[in-house]
Formats: structure tokens, C-alpha cells, sequence
């Protein structure tokens, strides 16, 4: 995540890519969700780091990209 670059989001109130996931893609030969994942959310007016429903995140054991969504575990 870039700082200076959620700084510019903020002052000019437009979106920028400004923050990455970095990792190996796999790809599954079944894709299930499991139930003990959570959604990753990342709103640059309100915080300054990726969010999930327990609070920030800056690192997961594996990212599942779905449906424009990352869900995390």
C-alpha cells in the first residue's frame, strides 16, 4: 500500500491503484469458499490499510478472487 498514493486519492477525490496483494496464483481444480473466510475491503477515505470485518489485514495464508470480491483465510 502506498501512502503517498492514498494521500492523492484523498486530496483529489479520485481513484488510483495504490495497493496491491501479491502472492502465486493457483488455481483449483473445485473453487469452494470456505466458511471460515473473510471479505477484504479497502476504502482509502476511511482507513489506511486493507479491512476486514476483524479489523485491518496485512497478510493471509491464501486470497480468493471472486466475483470482484477478495475473501481471505
Amino acid at each position: 500500500m502506498s501512502e503517498a498514493g492514498r494521500q492523492w486519492v484523498i486530496k483529489h477525490q479520485r481513484k488510483t491503484v495504490h495497493a496491491t496483494i501479491r502472492g502465486h496464483i493457483k488455481l483449483p481444480a473445485k473453487l469452494e469458499l470456505p466458511k471460515h473466510a473473510r471479505r477484504v475491503r479497502y476504502n482509502p477515505y476511511r482507513h489506511d490499510s486493507f479491512m476486514t470485518d476483524r479489523g485491518a489485514i496485512e497478510e493471509a495464508n491464501v486470497a480468493y478472487f471472486i466475483n470482484n470480491e477478495v475473501w481471505v483465510t
